[in-house]
C-alpha cells in the first residue's frame, strides 16, 4: 500500500469517524512517522474526545520533541515493533532498520514516560513470531526488559501475500512455539507485564465466526487506497449517508445471526491475556 493523506483529508475523515470511535490507532501495516506532523494526529483525535488513542511504529524515527508532544496531547499507548532480539535477526526481518537506533529510541521513550509519570502512554512491544526469530524469544526480556513495558504482544506470522520474508509456516515449530509462550507467560507474570499470545490458533487454520461482525460492525480501517469499504467514495459521500444507502444495519444483523449460529463453534478471543 502506498500513498499519504493530506491534512485536509484527515480532517474530513476525523469528522466522519472519530466522534463515534472508542479507539483510534495510528499505524497498521503502514508507518505513521512518515507523516511529517505525526503528533498532530494524536492532537486531532483528542479534539474529538476519543477515549483511547494508540500509535504503532517501527520506532526508527520517533523524535524526542515529537514524542513529548504526543504525551502532552494525551496518547494512551505506543506500540513498537521488535521482530528480533538480536541485531542480525532484527535487521534481516526489518529491512532498512537499525537495531542500535531501535534501542536508543526505546530508551528515549522509556525516559520520557518515566518523566511524565501517570500521564505517560503505556508501552507495548509487538513481536511477530516466525521460524527465523522463534528461538530468540527466550532472551526477549534479557534485551528489552530494561524498559518499562506494559504489554508484550506475540503475533504468530500470517501469510498476507507477497512479502520479502517467505518462511511463514509455523506448523513444524508448534511444539517449540507453545513451549516458548509458556515460558514467556511465567517471565511476564513475574514482571507484572500483560502478555497477549495466540495459543488457540497460531497457524490461523480455525474459522472465526465473529470475524465478519468485527469487520463490518467494529473496524474502520482507513488508508489512502481504501477508506472503510471499497464501495465508499469518502471524498464525495457522507459516511452516515452511505451506511443508510447500503443497508449497513441489515448487513450487520445478518452477519451477527449467521446462516446457522448453533452450528458455529463458540467464539473465543484470538488472543489470551495473562
Amino acid at each position: 500500500m502506498k500513498g499519504q493523506f493530506a491534512k485536509e483529508e484527515i480532517e474530513r475523515l476525523a469528522e466522519m469517524f472519530f466522534a463515534d470511535a472508542l479507539q483510534v490507532h495510528f499505524g497498521c501495516a503502514m508507518e505513521p512517522t512518515m507523516f511529517r506532523d505525526y503528533p498532530w494526529l494524536v492532537e486531532l483525535a483528542k479534539r474529538y474526545r476519543v477515549p483511547f488513542i494508540g500509535f504503532t511504529t517501527n520506532g526508527q524515527i520517533v523524535a524526542e520533541p515529537a514524542y513529548e508532544r504526543m504525551i502532552r496531547a494525551g496518547l494512551d499507548e505506543i506500540t513498537v515493533s521488535t521482530h528480533g532480539v538480536g541485531k542480525a535477526t532484527y535487521e534481516d526481518l526489518m529491512p532498512g532498520a537499525d537495531f542500535e537506533r531501535l534501542l536508543a529510541n526505546l530508551a528515549m521513550i522509556d525516559a520520557a514516560n518515566r518523566e511524565a509519570g501517570s500521564r505517560a502512554p503505556k508501552l507495548r512491544l509487538n513481536y511477530t513470531v516466525c521460524p527465523a526469530n522463534l528461538d530468540e524469544l527466550d532472551n526477549f526480556l534479557g534485551v528489552y526488559g530494561r524498559f518499562k513495558i506494559a504489554t508484550i504482544q506475540l503475533r504468530p506470522v500470517a501469510d498476507f501475500g507477497d512479502t520479502a520474508y517467505t518462511d511463514k509456516n509455523l506448523r513444524p515449530h508448534l511444539e517449540r512455539y507453545n513451549a516458548a509462550v509458556r515460558r514467556m507467560i511465567e517471565a511476564c507474570r513475574g514482571r507484572n507485564i500483560a502478555l497477549l499470545a495466540n495459543r488457540l490458533d497460531p497457524t490461523h487454520d480455525r474459522p472465526n465466526p465473529a470475524a465478519p461482525v468485527y469487520l463490518i460492525g467494529v473496524l474502520r480501517y482507513l488508508n489512502p487506497n481504501t477508506v472503510w469499504r471499497e464501495d465508499f467514495d469518502w471524498q464525495t459521500t457522507d459516511y452516515r449517508t452511505h451506511k443508510r444507502r447500503i443497508g449497513w444495519r441489515r448487513q450487520l444483523l445478518a452477519r451477527a445471526l449467521g446462516p446457522n449460529p448453533r452450528s458455529q463453534p463458540s467464539h473465543q478471543a484470538i488472543f489470551e491475556a495473562f
